[in-house]
């Protein structure tokens, strides 16, 4: 089965090539962690932790300071996913060698945030245009309006997945356009689709543990407040470390997806 091969090759292009996934990824991620915690991860954490409702609180907590602090975080964590999502691209089918601090690529990098929100703004479109159907739906036919949302988010993930190519493209210095990634995927929808599914399947896996002793691995059924703070420390290493997996996995899929269907790559 064509997706599972692909879903498999993108898992074993880093459990086969551990030691340069971390070379790419360490530092970048490690860096944008300790802003994260410079800049004040646990006090956003705790406005994260209040009531959605509670106008005054939320203003109270929102101030000026934090909210510039949580812009931040955000832009340094999507410079570093930039600067590992190029690397590693660069070092799986160009074979670039890296270092510990990967190279750090200026313009791919720009390209793929550019063709990241280009792709982006195309999905946006696309599903107002579907939400719209479905609201009009919804006054005459309202299940066959849940039905048409439902198939248009999944046609809108397929969608992703087959344009995805040109970000790996970019990054390795081959742009491709939108419709030339929509042609080298054609006849796959069926295999992409199953891709996404594999992977939603492992985010939740891996999140399930956390999922289940709810306030954090190891503080279920001990009610000591060591033993809750020991549970906090390990869930949130936890936590880091699924968010680790899963960003290597996610742009290891694109890797795949651009490797075998733009490069003729065999699996």
């Amino acid at each position: 089965m064509l997706g599972w091969k692909l879903f498999a090759k993108a898992v074993t292009l880093i459990t086969d090539n551990l030691g340069l996934a971390l070379r790419v990824s360490l530092v970048p991620y490690g860096i944008a962690l300790a802003a994260a915690l410079l800049l004040g991860g646990a006090g956003l954490a705790s406005v994260a932790a209040l009531d959605p409702t509670d106008a005054a609180a939320m203003e109270a907590a929102l101030g000026g300071a934090a909210l510039l602090g949580l812009f931040a975080i955000v832009a340094i964590f999507v410079v570093a996913s930039l600067w590992v999502a190029v690397a590693w691209h660069r070092a799986t089918l160009l074979e670039e060698p890296t270092g510990w601090v990967p190279p750090f690529h200026g313009g791919p990098m720009l390209g793929y945030l550019g063709r990241s929100l280009l792709l982006g703004l195309v999905l946006m479109v696309a599903y107002l245009a579907i939400g719209l159907v479905a609201g009009l739906l919804g006054a005459l036919v309202p299940p066959l309006a849940i039905l048409v949302l439902l198939a248009g988010i999944v046609a809108l993930v397929v969608v992703f997945y087959r344009l995805a190519v040109i970000l790996p493209a970019g990054a390795v210095g081959r742009p491709v356009a939108f419709g030339e990634a929509w042609s080298a995927t054609s006849g796959a929808s069926g295999a992409i689709l199953l891709v996404a599914v594999l992977t939603v399947a492992l985010s939740l896996l891996l999140q399930l543990p956390t999922l289940l002793v709810g306030g954090g691995l190891g503080a279920v059924g001990d009610p000591a407040a060591a033993a809750v703070a020991t549970g906090g420390v390990i869930s949130l290493v936890y936590g880091v470390v699924v968010q680790w997996i899963m960003l290597m996995v996610g742009i290891s899929v694109l890797t795949v997806l651009y490797g075998h269907f733009v490069e003729d790559r065999p699996l």
